[in-house]
């Protein structure tokens, strides 16, 4: 069995052996918690399902493939009511978020899933800001289908970058210079005794079996650089310093100034309208309809 296999199945033996009265909850929360922290790879999201008109819960879980992709695991009770006529019950039950006025379906969610652009982001924000850009281009009179929706969805995020990219540029020139730099992230004890010269650099990634020192050598626009590295000027040495669990030691080899050429305003737009999406998400109205 893969490894994601083999997550799924724990997955599923977790969600079976969960206690499952709305009482318990707080004690299923600690437990998915736990499991969440030991497979981090995945990114867990733990919903519950409160459904109204019964004091037993259903859980779901929320996974984020390593290879893409997502996954919904989902274990609903066996009450002996068959689940559209407990979910008919309430004219809500099937809700799963509203934002702002958009109210999204679980079958919807499920459905949007699959779409996800697997950015750095949870798939709650995801699905959050999905339901954003829909308020922005929703018209009450037109019902459109789902697929229609995401098409017009996809052109409001384009057409929206690019409206934002010349201006976000314009005031952020830094994070879009061009910068080739050199790094290497291992060990603090292996990456301390290394000067921060290039051929030192690259020699540490051959070096001994032991405390592995992964090294790259590239041009990137300055956002797209390990964080320690993005301000650093041509021939600055950083490091060895703390970095994404890690640590790294790196040094600029040369950086020219941002040019509004099509890459650098299209990577401009990217990072402004994730910024929109984020002061969107903040002052937003969310009510998810699952605790």
């Amino acid at each position: 069995m893969s490894d994601l296999g083999t997550t799924l199945a724990s997955g599923v033996r977790l969600l079976r052996g969960l206690p499952r009265r709305r009482a318990e909850v707080p004690q299923a929360r600690q437990s998915a918690a736990a499991w969440a922290a030991d497979h981090p790879e995945v990114k867990a999201e733990f919903v519950v399902d409160e459904s109204p008109g019964t004091s037993v819960v259903d859980f779901h879980l929320l996974l984020q493939d390593p290879e893409g992709g997502a996954v919904a695991l989902t274990a609903q009770a066996d009450d002996g009511v068959p689940q559209p006529i407990g979910h008919s019950m309430h004219r809500a039950a099937d809700l799963l978020v509203s934002v702002d006025g958009i109210h999204l379906s679980a079958a919807q969610a499920l459905t949007m899933i699959r779409s996800l652009s697997h950015r750095d982001a949870t798939p709650h924000d995801e699905i959050v800001d999905r339901c954003l850009i829909l308020n922005e281009i929703r018209h009450d009179d037109t019902p459109v289908g789902d697929e229609e929706s995401q098409a017009a969805a996809d052109e409001f995020r384009r057409r929206r970058e690019a409206e934002l990219g010349p201006d976000y540029l314009a005031a952020h020139p830094g994070k879009f210079d061009r910068v080739r730099a050199l790094w290497s992230i291992g060990s603090e004890r292996r990456l301390a005794d290394i000067s921060g010269d290039p051929m030192e650099l690259l020699g540490a990634a051959f070096s001994g079996p032991n405390d592995e020192i992964e090294t790259t050598i590239a041009e990137r626009l300055a956002f797209e650089l390990p964080e320690p590295l993005r301000d650093a000027e041509p021939g600055d040495v950083v490091g060895p310093v703390a970095h994404a669990g890690t640590f790294l030691t790196g040094v600029v080899l040369g950086r020219a100034d941002a040019s509004a050429d099509e890459r650098t305003l299209a990577a401009a737009g990217r990072v402004a309208f994730t910024e929109w999406l984020a002061e969107r998400r903040a002052t937003a109205s969310i009510e998810w309809h699952w605790s």
